[in-house]
C-alpha cells in the first residue's frame, strides 16, 4: 500500500512542477528558519545572563544598526535576485557576467562605506547611547569589530544572494544552518570560558569570513559565471537601480518600521531596557519569520514567470500560499499568547516574566499582521511592482515614527509595543486593495469573511485547550519546547477537523510529506 502512495505521488506530483518546486524550496527555508530556533533557546539566555543587561542591550544595538546601515545597498540585492532569476530563465549568460561583475563592485563599496559608518557610530557612541559602564575605547572597538562583519558580509553578497535567485534554498539553508551551529556552540563556550562582548563580536567577524569562501564555492558550483571579478557595466548597473531604488524606499521604511523601536529605546530609556522589549519582540517576531521563510520562494518564481507572461500561475501561487499562511500565521501566534509568560519565565527568568509578558502579547498580534502581508510583498517585489510597496511602507513607518514620539516616553516599552501595532493595522486594507485593484481577483470579501469566522473559532477553541490541558503539563523549559510546537499542531489540526482546509491544499500537502517521508527513510519507489 505504501508503494502505491509513493507511486501515485510521482505520478500526480511531478518533481518538476511548480507546486513540487514550491514546497520543495519553502520547506528549506522553513527549516532554515525554525532550527535556528532551538540554538537560540539555548544560547540567548546565557548570553543575556553572562553580558548582562546593558552590554547585551549593546550587543543588540550593533547588530541593529549594521541591518540598518545595509539599506546602502539602495534595493540593490532584492534587483540581483529579481534579474539573475529572469536572465537564467531566458539563457542570457553575457548579461549574468555584467550582472555579476557590477554587482561584486557595487556591495564592495557598500562594504567599505558601512564599515565607515560603524567607526564614526563606535567614536561617538558613548556620548549619544550612554550607560552605566561602557567606556568610549569599550564603544568604539566593538562598532570597529561589526564593521568588519558588515565589510565582509556585504563584500559576499552576491554569493550568498545567488542559491535563493536560482531556487537553490537547499543549499543556502545547508550552508547557513552550518553557520549557526558553529556559531552557537563556539559562543557557548566563550560563556563557559567567561568572556564577554567584543570576543562575542570577534567570533561573529571571523565565521563571518570563513563562510565567505564557503557560499563562494557552493555557488560558482551551481552557475560557474559567478566569479569574483569586478567590472562597471554601466547599462546593468542602470537597470539595477531603477527598479534597486524604488525598493529601496520600502526596504529602508519596512526596516525602519522593524528596528526604529530599538533605537530609540536606548535613546529615551537607555540600554537596560532594550533587553526587555527585544527578546519578546524576537519570540513574536516568530510568527512572520516562519511565513517570511515560506514565502521568500514567491519572489523569484514570479519573476521568471513574468519573464515567460503566465499570468494565470501567478494568481494561483498566490491565492495558494495566502491560504496556508493565514493558518499558520494564527496557529503560531495563539500558541505564543498562551504560552507567553512561560516562555519568558523558563527561557529568560521571573524578571522577564514580570516586565514582558503583556509586550510579547501585543507583539504577537502584531507580527500576525505582518504574517499576512508577506505573501503579498514577496510577489509585489516578484511583479517588479514596488512603487505600491514603498509607498505603503513609507506611510505605515510614519504612522510608527509618529506613534512612538507620542507614546515611549509616558508609557515606556508597552507604548513602543503600541506603537508598533497600531502602524501596521492598515495592513488588512493594503491587502484587500492590491488584490483588487492589481491583481483582479474576484470573491476575496466573502473568503475573508469566512476565513476570519473560522480563524476565530479555531482559535477560540484551541486556547481553551491550550490553557486547560496543556499548560498545566508545561512546567519547565524542556516541556514548553515539547508542548509549544505541539499547540501549533493541535490546531492545525483542529482546523483539518472542522474541514477548513481548502480540498486542494490539504492533498498537496500530504502528498509533499510523504515524498519527505519516502526519502528520509530512504524507501525504494
Amino acid at each position: 500500500m505504501l508503494k502505491q502512495n509513493f507511486w501515485y505521488i510521482n505520478t500526480y506530483m511531478d518533481q518538476e512542477s511548480l507546486s513540487y518546486k514550491t514546497l520543495k524550496n519553502s520547506s528549506f527555508s522553513f527549516f532554515g528558519y525554525t532550527l535556528p530556533i532551538v540554538f537560540s533557546i539555548l544560547v540567548t539566555p546565557l548570553i543575556v545572563h553572562r553580558l548582562g543587561l546593558e552590554n547585551y542591550g549593546l550587543y543588540v544595538l550593533i547588530n541593529t544598526a549594521s541591518l540598518l546601515i545595509g539599506l546602502l545597498d539602495l534595493g540593490l540585492s532584492s534587483a540581483f535576485i529579481k534579474k539573475l532569476s529572469q536572465y537564467q530563465a531566458t539563457g542570457q549568460n553575457n548579461k549574468i557576467k555584467n550582472l555579476i561583475y557590477s554587482c561584486n563592485s557595487l556591495f564592495l563599496i557598500i562594504g567599505l562605506v558601512g564599515f565607515g559608518i560603524m567607526a564614526i557610530l563606535g567614536w561617538f557612541g558613548n556620548s549619544i547611547f550612554g550607560g552605566d559602564t561602557a567606556v568610549p575605547i569599550f564603544y568604539l572597538t566593538a562598532f570597529l569589530i561589526g564593521g568588519l562583519t558588515f565589510f565582509v558580509n556585504n563584500a559576499n553578497s552576491v554569493y550568498t544572494i545567488t542559491p535563493k535567485a536560482l531556487q537553490r534554498f537547499d543549499i543556502f539553508t545547508k550552508i547557513d544552518l552550518s553557520h549557526i551551529t558553529i556559531f552557537s556552540l563556539l559562543t557557548i563556550v566563550l560563556i563557559f570560558l567567561k568572556l564577554g562582548l567584543i570576543e562575542l563580536l570577534a567570533l561573529q567577524f571571523s565565521l563571518a569570513l570563513i563562510f565567505s569562501f564557503i557560499y563562494r564555492h557552493h555557488s560558482q558550483k551551481i552557475l560557474p559565471e559567478v566569479k569574483l571579478k569586478f567590472a562597471w557595466d554601466k547599462s546593468e548597473i542602470i537597470s539595477c537601480y531603477r527598479f534597486g531604488l524604488i525598493t529601496m524606499v520600502s526596504n529602508i521604511s519596512n526596516s525602519l518600521l522593524t528596528y526604529l523601536d530599538r533605537l530609540m529605546i536606548p535613546i529615551f530609556l537607555g540600554p537596560a531596557q532594550l533587553p526587555y522589549y527585544s527578546l519578546p519582540g524576537n519570540v513574536a517576531n516568530h510568527t512572520q519569520g516562519v511565513t517570511n521563510s515560506l514565502t521568500a520562494v514567491i519572489f523569484p518564481i514570479a519573476s521568471q514567470l513574468q519573464s515567460i507572461n503566465n499570468t494565470e500561475k501567478i494568481k494561483e501561487l498566490y491565492v495558494k500560499s495566502t491560504r496556508l499562511i493565514t493558518v499558520l500565521g494564527a496557529a503560531i501566534t495563539i500558541s505564543i499568547i498562551a504560552f507567553s509568560d512561560k516562555i519568558l519565565y523558563f527561557w529568560l527568568g521571573k524578571n522577564f516574566a514580570t516586565n514582558s509578558t503583556k509586550i510579547l502579547i501585543i507583539l504577537a498580534l502584531t507580527y500576525f499582521l505582518i504574517a499576512l502581508y508577506r505573501p503579498l510583498s514577496s510577489l509585489l517585489l516578484g511583479l517588479g511592482q514596488t512603487k505600491f510597496l514603498s509607498a505603503f511602507s513609507v506611510a505605515i513607518a510614519i504612522i510608527n515614527f509618529v506613534a512612538l514620539i507620542i507614546l515611549l516616553k509616558p508609557w515606556g516599552i508597552y507604548g513602543a509595543a503600541w506603537a508598533y501595532f497600531i502602524s501596521v493595522l492598515p495592513i488588512t486594507i493594503m491587502i484587500y486593495l492590491i488584490e483588487k485593484k492589481l491583481l483582479k481577483l474576484t470573491g476575496r470579501t466573502k473568503y475573508y469573511f469566512q476565513t476570519t469566522i473560522k480563524i476565530v473559532l479555531i482559535s477560540l477553541i484551541s486556547l481553551m485547550i491550550d490553557w486547560w490541558l496543556i499548560r498545566p503539563l508545561t512546567t519547565n523549559i524542556l516541556a514548553l519546547i515539547i508542548l509549544g510546537p505541539l499547540a501549533v499542531i493541535i490546531y492545525l489540526l483542529l482546523y483539518r477537523l472542522f474541514n477548513f482546509y481548502e480540498v486542494e491544499d490539504w492533498e498537496k500537502i500530504k502528498k509533499f510529506t510523504l515524498i519527505i517521508v519516502k526519502r528520509l527513510l530512504k524507501l525504494p519507489n
